[in-house]
């Protein structure tokens, strides 16, 4: 994975079929998931525009695909 340490996300996130996922965990916001994989929260709601509608508003629970 591409992960590195410093990003405070603490979910689960495992890969599938080349593409990896993580399950946001309360108090995560889209800006640590981002950097927890190197990326930006734009291009995490470009991979999941029927479930982010705002990069502000993510919840618990959810299963993203984040690369």
């Amino acid at each position: 994975l591409n992960e590195v340490s410093g990003g405070t996300a603490a979910g689960p996130s495992w890969s599938q079929n080349g593409m990896t996922f993580y399950r946001i965990v309360f108090g995560d916001t889209l800006s640590e998931i981002a950097v927890r994989f190197r990326t930006t929260p734009y291009a995490i709601k470009a991979l999941n525009p029927t479930l982010i509608k705002d990069i502000n508003k993510i919840q618990a629970g959810w299963e993203i695909r984040v690369l």
